[in-house]
């Protein structure tokens, strides 16, 4: 089971974050579960942000709750033989790839969100980060896949983390829906070709 953030937790959340690659965020939010597709987004202070729903009868149908709320910040349907959607709360759907620019589940992937552009990227680290337009050289956000580490001698699964700087407090909401799309995405493509050359490990591309 992966590690709560009690109050003890909540103090060092933030050391969890790797930075050898972005710096020192200004703040975490956690995914109680690694699954993009089914799980809870909690602020540092361990209040609930977000609920991701996927039905289960065909897997197909992403919804993204506001807090533990039934009021919907955005939900996804994926189709087989016609292009992805996207609705957000009072807007009419859209195709995803009208929104989320890029192609064939790779990095770089782009979005609007009010009137402002990012850039979803990846490194050599294999960590995806989001770029602002006017700040390339440094992103304003980036997340980091679950971690096991051994304390006292006991094996801690640490949540999954997305590292946030000030700058990305305006697009929460944009952020955290491109980021389930994408990196569901990257996993499927990393799966895929990890099963075509016998190895089943987690992939991400190059930038």
């Amino acid at each position: 089971m992966y590690s709560p953030l009690n109050r003890d937790a909540l103090d060092s959340t933030v050391t969890l974050v790797d930075t050898s690659a972005f710096g020192v965020p200004q703040t975490v939010i956690s995914f109680i579960r690694d699954d993009m597709k089914n799980t809870k987004i909690y602020s540092a202070d361990d209040r609930l942000l977000y609920t991701v729903e996927t039905d289960k009868a065909t897997n197909t149908h992403t919804i993204v709750y506001r807090e533990d709320s039934r009021d919907v910040v955005a939900e996804v349907k994926r189709k087989d033989l016609r292009p992805d959607k996207i609705k957000f709360a009072d807007s009419p759907a859209l195709k995803l790839s009208d929104w989320l620019h890029g192609s064939n589940n790779k990095c770089p992937v782009s979005f609007e969100w009010r009137s402002v552009k990012y850039t979803w990227m990846t490194n050599s680290l294999k960590q995806i980060a989001l770029y602002k337009e006017d700040e390339q050289f440094s992103p304003i956000a980036w997340f980091q896949t679950s971690t096991k580490r051994i304390i006292d001698d006991v094996p801690t699964m640490y949540r999954a983390l997305l590292a946030l700087q000030p700058a990305a407090q305006d697009a929460l909401d944009g952020i955290v829906i491109s980021l389930l799309v994408v990196e569901y995405g990257l996993r499927l493509r990393g799966t895929r070709y990890g099963n075509a050359d016998g190895r089943a490990a987690f992939k991400h591309c190059g930038v």
